[in-house]
């Protein structure tokens, strides 16, 4: 009796070990991913884009996107809230999503604010939402010398073109709402013209 009895001990002990051993093992691939990706359930994960799009921001997106690749993740949910901040880092963004939505399906949460340079990462996805008082705003940005109005010229170019691909608006239409001082809209007015899928 004594004899089984420290079998079975033996036994629980090397089955709780293995699967202490898993768990660890699960939590390590997890160890590459950035602050901005919240959790990770099942086969869907969790992102935050929220205050300043910063310069260089999108290379950590980056990087989570190809550990959820990794991993098979079939869903992202990004939750936005953004007043913009660098457009090369907004449209590497958009563009990042486009991608993804090859072999995951991307759900947009906005809520808030999203201008500027968050406006072209909202309609890149494949299922966009807002909260009834989320604000948007799109603008021109101001240029002081030649060289940056040709510069700014280029981004808007992309910049438009990324907004007419995700809405219903025309090219001409979206270039009229690109004023220095910014075109201001509310949630009815994104699903109207097509930024957004529905107001939740």
């Amino acid at each position: 009796m004594k004899k089984t009895f420290i079998v079975l001990i033996a036994i629980v002990t090397f089955a709780l070990g293995g699967l202490a051993h898993q768990v660890s093992t699960k939590q390590t691939k997890y160890t590459n991913l950035s602050f901005s990706t919240r959790m990770i359930y099942g086969d869907t994960a969790y992102f935050t884009i929220n205050g300043e799009i910063g310069y260089g921001s999108s290379e950590s997106f980056a990087n989570d996107l190809a550990v959820y690749k990794q991993k098979g993740i079939k869903k992202l949910i990004i939750r936005l809230n953004s007043g913009g901040g660098i457009i090369f880092d907004g449209l590497a963004y958009a563009d990042l999503i486009m991608q993804a939505r090859k072999t995951m399906f991307v759900e947009i949460r906005a809520t808030g604010l999203v201008a500027s340079a968050a406006v072209p990462i909202l309609v890149a996805a494949n299922w966009r939402t807002a909260t009834k008082h989320t604000m948007f705003m799109v603008h021109r940005p101001q240029a002081y010398t030649e060289e940056q109005r040709k510069l700014i010229d280029f981004f808007n170019e992309k910049y438009i073109d990324v907004v007419v691909s995700g809405s219903n608006l025309s090219k001409e239409e979206v270039n009229k709402m690109m004023t220095v001082k910014g075109t201001w809209f509310g949630a009815k007015k994104a699903l109207e013209w097509g930024l957004i899928d529905k107001i939740s």
